[in-house]
């Protein structure tokens, strides 16, 4: 059953609450007494923008943002929930209008925070603002295994002194340098190439300093045109396999939340 939009706050069960809620943020003994996580001050507020994605237009977006003790962020529900809770688009099964619509979202944290110390808090704040109840299942997909090719792989090991990772677009030329990169980050990469879940099988470990270089500017599929570096010049490859992952399923979501 497709989750229904609710204009109308909901009050969350026990049930749910503990079901959709609790057992991801909490953990430990007497964990189940203890309150989750909360800003101590959160202010959303619907703009009535629209979310426009890349190749649509300017986006009023803005991605979320912690300077000191402040978060603020104006994004659509659906990427909300996967920052709250660390998801791919592919895990997660949301309605559409879900991407329609841009939220303000201002908050102070208790404190100066730890890196991601505030997606517990998120999680609250959706629960509580937005009556978000879910469910995990899993589902059998669509992915690529990303292993060494038959020739072993071309990688040399990054330096201790290069070791901030990332990945750039060299201007002016069609060279892609990527520094300190893992296995698992390079996968990640790849999905947005491969336009599928990409899962490090490998076995590799480790991070490494590589470029990919095309030769021309890439063609009408510049995707796959990547794709084939993967294999001729790092030695690694994807193969097309079915793959058991964990789908995050909203049961219910409110469209408006409930007042500041």
């Amino acid at each position: 059953m497709t989750p229904q939009r609710s204009t109308r706050p909901t009050i969350l069960r026990a049930s749910v609450w503990a079901a959709s809620i609790a057992a991801p943020l909490l953990a430990g003994p007497g964990a189940a007494d203890s309150q989750p996580p909360r800003f101590d001050v959160v202010s959303v507020k619907p703009t009535g923008e629209p979310f426009m994605p890349t190749g649509g237009g300017p986006s009023p977006a803005q991605w979320i943002q912690v300077r000191g003790n402040r978060l603020t962020c104006k994004m659509p529900l659906k990427l909300l929930i996967e920052d709250a809770f660390s998801l791919q688009d592919w895990q997660l099964n949301a309605p559409e209008w879900t991407m329609d619509e841009l939220f303000d979202i201002q908050a102070i944290l208790p404190q100066a925070p730890q890196p991601a110390a505030w997606r517990p808090m998120l999680r609250t704040m959706l629960a509580e603002r937005f009556g978000l109840k879910f469910h995990r299942e899993p589902k059998e997909v669509a992915a690529y295994a990303l292993v060494v090719g038959k020739n072993g792989y071309k990688l040399h090991e990054a330096p201790e002194s290069s070791r901030k990772a990332g990945m750039t677009a060299r201007t002016g030329s069609w060279v892609f340098s990527a520094t300190a990169m893992s296995m698992e980050s390079i996968a990640t990469t790849l999905r947005h190439w491969a336009g599928k879940p990409v899962f490090n099988m490998t076995g590799i470990e480790g991070v490494f300093d590589f470029d990919l270089r095309l030769a021309k500017a890439p063609d009408a599929d510049p995707n796959r045109e990547m794709l084939a570096l993967i294999e001729s010049q790092l030695g690694l490859k994807l193969e097309s396999r079915k793959m058991p992952v964990e789908i995050f399923v909203v049961d219910h979501l409110d469209g408006t939340p409930t007042a500041n």
